[in-house]
């Protein structure tokens, strides 16, 4: 299966011939980030920030599979949004399918008629305003997506949102709490519906419990039949073997491609930890996966024949 993969910017910036005056990366982050506060560009710092942390975590990401995105987004936004500050990893990036879900990451745009989807998603935290108007700082959510617009030299213009996690509010209050910018009404037309999903997945991933059988690790093709025979120590290898090749990922949700059986259909917060102070997300029992490759399976009835 593909999936869409997010770029960082100083990639970009070489292919489109921006990046000469550079000798690396780094060089190309400062000047990022200068000309970012210099000209009060929030956006931009903000995107340097991130990638650089992110690169120097070594890309870490979660592929998500098209059979488990819909139970995810079945995540109620009303749990406090402080469970999100004990993100385990982060930045971390979310690679997307590119066939499959179009009902929920597809739109067109209202202005030029073409169609549009979330192609790739980077998230972590920030310090974002605990307020709207107010200098006061918190901890929030900073969430970069791109929906395949680009300027006219094909440069990716990506879009944002973020939000404070303070302890008052929920996530979906939180979510609501800030204004939209100006530059919202500029260039593609972004619905409310694609936001909400982008949140609630990034929300189910960075707080679900880490079920095996949801949660698998992205090694590499060539090891992919040891695996199965492989005990404990030899599947932490093959990962650290992944990892010293740059592939520092996860896939979610894999196994529901492959085989009919019972899943977990919704996510439901669990409190953890001592004072049950930690929320945590797990995946609560209910239906069946696959159901038609369930009824394909021979019984020895004559029905069957």
């Amino acid at each position: 299966m593909e999936f869409f993969r997010y770029v960082d910017s100083w990639t970009w910036a070489k292919k489109f011939g921006l990046a000469e005056q550079f000798k690396k990366r780094e060089d190309f982050w400062e000047f990022q980030s200068e000309s970012a506060i210099a000209m009060r560009a929030a956006f931009v710092w903000r995107q340097t920030e991130m990638e650089k942390a992110w690169v120097k975590l070594e890309r870490p990401y979660y592929q998500v599979y098209p059979a488990i995105i819909p139970m995810l987004l079945r995540l109620n936004l009303s749990i406090p949004c402080t469970a999100l500050l004990s993100m385990s990893m982060q930045p971390v990036e979310l690679r997307l399918p590119k066939v499959g879900n179009e009902d929920l990451f597809q739109f067109v745009d209202v202005t030029t008629g073409k169609t549009h989807r979330v192609e790739s998603v980077i998230f972590g935290l920030q310090d974002v305003p605990n307020d709207h108007k107010s200098e006061e700082l918190c901890k929030g959510l900073v969430v970069f997506y791109d929906v395949g617009e680009r300027h006219d030299i094909g440069y990716p213009v990506l879009a944002s949102k973020f939000f404070p996690l303070r302890e008052d509010l929920t996530l979906q209050q939180a979510c609501d709490l800030l204004p939209r910018h100006k530059s919202y009404f500029e260039g593609v037309i972004i619905p409310d519906f694609i936001m909400l999903n982008i949140i609630k997945l990034c929300a189910c991933v960075a707080l679900i419990d880490q079920d095996p059988d949801i949660f698998t690790a992205d090694i590499l093709v060539d090891d992919l039949n040891k695996w199965d025979q492989a005990n404990q120590d030899e599947r932490a290898r093959l990962i650290e073997k992944a990892h010293r090749r740059g592939k520092k990922g996860w896939n979610v949700g894999k196994g529901l491609e492959v085989i009919p059986h019972y899943r977990r259909p919704h996510p439901a917060v669990v409190w953890t930890g001592k004072g049950r102070a930690c929320a945590k997300i797990v995946l609560r029992k209910g239906s069946i996966v696959h159901r038609n490759k369930v009824a394909s399976v021979p019984t020895g009835f004559e029905s069957d024949v």
